[in-house]
């Protein structure tokens, strides 16, 4: 799997531009680019993949930073164990199996500032991805919900309308924030 590791030292590493995608200053995920054409088709790729309405609503943020990269081949067994050592504040009520949780973090955070040296590179994710939303309608399992949209409640929170593509079940309501990750929050 392939990453990106900021350096601070000014080595031949190429310069790229990584933004930061957020809601009401909730993390949805970075992406990274060398032209801000390419981080804006990554970004709209990203939103329309796994954070299906995002893109289209009022209080959504980006910030783009120019950084100093590396990218580097890593094994996935890094990352898991990174992934499981995480700050308490990366952990959620929800206990997603490594399979769903390592691509969306590789595709969703691509950057890994392994010594936390730029908070603003170092930010946990605070918003379910679409994966994660259908996890828990599915109770855990694969199953029949797959078309989850994200839409504002009337306090301005993003909430995963979840339903089945057969209509045969009733469609979930799933609250998106970090905080708030768990099956009891299923309606």
């Amino acid at each position: 799997m392939k990453i990106c590791i900021p350096l601070a030292s000014k080595t031949g590493n190429l310069r790229r531009w990584v933004a930061k995608v957020s809601y009401k200053n909730t993390l949805a995920f970075y992406s990274v680019g060398c032209t801000l054409d390419e981080i804006f088709a990554n970004i709209k790729e990203k939103a329309d993949t796994h954070f299906l309405n995002l893109a289209s609503l009022n209080d959504l943020q980006i910030q783009l930073k120019s950084v100093n990269l590396a990218e580097v081949e890593i094994s996935e067994a890094f990352i898991v164990d990174f992934l499981i050592k995480s700050s308490p504040e990366c952990k959620t009520v929800t206990r997603f199996p490594t399979e769903l949780v390592l691509p969306l973090q590789m595709t969703l955070c691509p950057v890994v500032d392994i010594y936390d040296e730029d908070p603003w590179l170092s930010e946990c994710r605070g918003i379910l991805a679409k994966e994660e939303a259908c996890y828990i309608a599915n109770g855990g399992l694969l199953g029949p919900y797959s078309i989850a949209k994200l839409k504002k409640d009337d306090n301005g929170d993003l909430l995963w309308y979840v339903s089945s593509r057969a209509g045969e079940k009733e469609p979930l309501t799933i609250r998106s924030a970090a905080d708030q990750r768990s099956s009891t929050d299923v309606k």
